[in-house]
């Protein structure tokens, strides 16, 4: 199990590949929208699990439009790494073709820790009772089912499917 120190320099890492990248061009990269918080300082706005996160500029500090919720910092490092992949890539656009976890670039190095913190914890809570996948999916991401697999859902760039 990673520990708390590990993520934090995940995160650190992270900010530090893009603190010199010009956050408008990242912007239209990544699908974000750049804007200003409250106290003027730049943000990008990105779209991610049925709400809008805020990412001030350069300062990565990260706000969701649920006031309420705080960004655990796991989604923090996600987001990140989201964004340098839509700057490493030079704006290419998405093929529409449907990968495996191990076809992502570095994927087969961390299949067995995406195994057992993605997964497996999915087929565990929902193999059984597929109907809650897309219950649950539906109400806390806007979700749609989509046709793949023996049940998935479709939460508008992303595909849960709880396949055994």
């Amino acid at each position: 199990m990673p520990r708390i120190d590990d993520y934090k320099q995940a995160l650190k890492l992270a900010c530090e590949q893009l603190t010199d990248k010009d956050p408008e061009l990242l912007a239209s990269l990544s699908g974000a929208v750049i804007g200003r918080d409250k106290e003027g300082r730049k943000e990008l706005i990105l779209n991610a699990l049925n709400q809008k996160v805020r990412i001030t500029w350069p300062g990565f500090s990260f706000a969701s439009e649920k006031v309420e919720m705080e960004i655990p910092i796991q989604q923090q490092i996600l987001y990140l790494h989201y964004l340098f992949g839509a700057w490493s890539s030079k704006g290419a656009k998405a093929t529409g073709e449907w990968i495996s976890f191990q076809e992502i670039p570095d994927g087969r190095f961390y299949m067995d820790a995406f195994q057992r913190r993605a997964k497996n914890p999915m087929v565990m809570t929902f193999g059984e009772k597929p109907d809650l996948l897309l219950k649950v999916a539906t109400e806390l991401y806007g979700a749609a089912p989509f046709n793949q697999g023996d049940v998935s859902v479709w939460c508008g760039r992303c595909l849960l499917s709880p396949s055994r």
